[in-house]
């Protein structure tokens, strides 16, 4: 197979060992090694059947929520133990995160652990999942509820799965970027707006956008893999991203639903007086134009709540564990889910007009 190298390839330093993040332009064949085991998102496998139509030992999953459940698990493991997959075996995932969560959350219980590597073909899980070593599945309706630290052997980022894309899937790939953006550097974000905008609204420069999002989130999880204390603000519009998601029964997609988060929590920055308005109508002028087409989206605020008190990262009942923007940087910070905060969702949603 021919390589053409993108960028310099990344190594990401876990405690489970140092894996490999190579980056590749040509096009990728799948080998039929005794030894391997596919595991490929349905879409992707309609889409690219001539590249697996020779491959023995696969396991098509089709990539939605309500497959991401522990309900379903039996059903994975039993193909597992049904193709004799044992300690020598390489289960390769192709799909995204979705994919991604169900593939590594076997793998991390198959026989205690068994290798795996990670073909991400969502912008999503190719600038932001497909490091850090998180997998999760889905449990009596909260999201993620299960899961477990476990990362593949190697990862193989390749532009080539992104053409296919629908313009909603590049979108929610996109909201993580930019979260990456403002966690890095919320003034520098601010000063690389026309990039960004760029970015959103003709696609440009993904490669590159892909490449810095994976060294910022490089740097943080060697840090603090297992979320502890630095990796806490990666979380950043996920808390609200997640409740939205379930309130609305997926049908936000995930990132787009982390970018509405985000623009929430720097909303209720403003309204808790962490930040100016300035600073948050300056943030919102980027953040807005990559969720335009759900802009309006009118949650039942009680339900939200629930699923907001129902957070997995909360610590304490009534509240959440928020990651807000204070002044320059993004801290957790306890929020009290009483009359005054849903007045304030209520305001954003533009729910009390």
């Amino acid at each position: 197979m021919e390589v053409i190298q993108l960028y310099k390839n990344l190594k990401v330093n876990s405690i489970f060992g140092r894996y490999n993040v190579y980056f590749k332009k040509s096009q990728t064949n799948f080998k039929n090694e005794i030894n391997f085991l596919y595991v490929i998102d349905k879409n992707i496998y309609k889409r690219y059947f001539k590249k697996f139509k020779h491959i023995s030992k696969i396991l098509i999953v089709d990539a939605k929520e309500d497959n991401k459940s522990f309900e379903k698990m039996n059903k994975y493991l039993s193909f597992f133990q049904k193709n004799k997959v044992n300690k020598k075996t390489i289960v390769n995932c192709i799909g995204g995160g979705i994919t991604q969560d169900i593939t590594s959350f076997i793998c991390s219980i198959y026989y205690r652990g068994i290798k795996w590597h990670f073909y991400p073909t969502t912008l999503l899980a190719q600038a932001d999942s497909c490091i850090g070593s998180k997998n999760s599945i889905n449990f009596n309706k909260s999201k993620n509820l299960i899961g477990c630290f476990y990362p593949p052997e190697k990862v193989f980022v390749n532009i080539n799965f992104l053409k296919t894309l629908k313009d909603k899937e590049i979108n929610s790939g996109i909201g993580e970027i930019l979260k990456c953006g403002i966690i890095s550097n919320s003034e520098t974000f601010l000063k690389n707006e026309n990039k960004y905008l760029k970015l959103i609204n003709y696609k440009k420069n993904l490669e590159l956008f892909i490449y810095k999002s994976l060294q910022i989130k490089k740097k943080i999880i060697e840090k603090d893999e297992f979320d502890k204390k630095e990796r806490k603000i990666m979380n950043y519009g996920h808390t609200f991203g997640h409740a939205l998601e379930s309130e609305c029964n997926y049908k936000i997609p995930h990132g787009i639903a982390v970018n509405i988060g985000m623009d929430l929590a720097n909303y209720l920055s403003m309204r808790y007086n962490f930040i100016d308005q300035k600073k948050y109508n300056q943030l919102n002028n980027i953040l807005v134009k990559n969720f335009t087409k759900f802009k309006n989206y009118k949650p039942n605020i009680n339900n939200l709540c629930n699923y907001l008190n129902n957070d997995k990262k909360n610590t304490k009942k009534n509240f959440i564990n928020a990651i807000l923007l204070r002044n320059k940087k993004l801290k957790v910070t306890p929020l009290k889910l009483d009359s005054h905060f849903k007045s304030f969702l209520a305001d954003y949603f533009n729910l009390n007009k």
